[in-house]
């Protein structure tokens, strides 16, 4: 399986659209490739609208394999709702090898 992230951080970082055109072509060639590897393009957005049922059960499985800590995401801090402002500004400035969870 392949996964690839980061596609709105790249946007916000100014990567050239010929290098982001690049990259997605890149993962529809893989498809065409004789080694019985395929990738595909899941949008959490669009799967939500388009099959409610399916986000679901992803959405379900997902937070077991949390409690089950099959999978452990990575946490850069953990803030009151009163660090939001601050949190917004990490964000901007990058860098940050985790996410901001805000716990109210």
């Amino acid at each position: 399986m392949l996964s690839a992230f980061g596609f709105t951080s790249a946007v916000r970082k100014g990567t050239p659209l010929l290098t982001m055109g690049w990259w997605l072509l890149r993962l529809h060639l893989w498809n065409r490739l004789p080694n019985g590897k395929h990738a595909r393009f899941y949008s959490i957005t669009a799967m939500r609208r388009q099959h409610p049922d399916w986000y679901r059960a992803d959405l379900e499985k997902l937070i077991g394999l949390l409690a089950e800590r099959v999978i452990v995401p990575r946490i850069e801090q953990r803030i009151g709702l009163d660090a939001v402002a601050n949190a917004h500004r990490r964000i901007e400035a990058g860098g940050m090898t985790g996410k901001i969870v805000i716990c109210p």
